[in-house]
C-alpha cells in the first residue's frame, strides 16, 4: 500500500509543477516506511520462536490420544497395544519426538496393569537412544534457518 503510493508520489514528482510539490508529504511517508520495514524486519527473528510456540499447542491432542489409548489398553490385546504406540512415536516429527516421549514416561508413572506399564517402558526406553542425535539434527537444522533469516535481514535495504 505505502510502498504504491509512494511510487505514485515520485511519479507525480517527475512530471509535475514546483508549486503543487509533494515532497514534504512524500519525506514523512518514506520515514513510516523505514520504520515499519525495519519493524518488520526485527521481528523475523522471532517467527522460529513463534512457530515453536503453535507447534506446542498442538501436541496437546498427542497426548490426548495417547491417554486415551493407555486407559483402553485392557482392551486391546498386546499386539496391537504395542503397534498403536510405536505409532504413536514414529509418527512424531523432529520437534514433537522428544515431547512424545515424555509422554510415554508420564503415562507409564500412571498406576496402570502390568502389560500396559512394561508395553510404555520397553518403548519408551528404546526410542530414549535417539533422544541424542534428533537432539542434535533439530539444533541443527534451527541453526541454519536462524542464520539464513540473519543473512537475509542483513543484506535487505529498506532506503534507496
Amino acid at each position: 500500500g505505502l510502498e504504491k503510493l509512494n511510487t505514485k508520489c515520485q511519479l507525480w514528482e517527475s512530471v509535475a509543477c514546483k508549486e503543487v510539490s509533494l515532497s514534504d508529504l512524500m519525506e514523512k511517508l518514506t520515514q513510516q516506511i523505514i520504520t515499519w520495514r525495519s519493524a518488520e524486519l526485527r521481528s523475523w527473528p522471532l517467527l522460529l520462536d513463534n512457530v515453536r510456540v503453535n507447534y506446542l499447542t498442538r501436541r496437546n491432542d498427542s497426548f490426548l490420544k495417547l491417554a486415551n489409548l493407555v486407559l483402553n489398553a485392557e482392551n486391546i490385546d498386546d499386539g496391537e497395544l504395542i503397534t498403536s504406540l510405536l505409532s504413536f512415536i514414529e509418527s512424531s516429527t523432529l520437534g514433537d519426538f522428544e515431547e512424545r516421549l515424555k509422554y510415554l514416561h508420564l503415562c507409564q508413572q500412571m498406576n496402570l496393569p502390568d502389560k500396559t506399564g512394561a508395553a510404555l517402558g520397553a518403548v519408551h526406553s528404546y526410542f530414549s537412544l535417539l533422544t541424542g542425535p534428533i537432539t542434535q539434527e533439530l539444533e541443527r537444522l534451527t541453526v541454519g534457518i536462524k542464520k539464513q533469516l540473519n543473512d537475509y535481514v542483513k543484506i535487505v535495504k529498506w532506503k534507496d
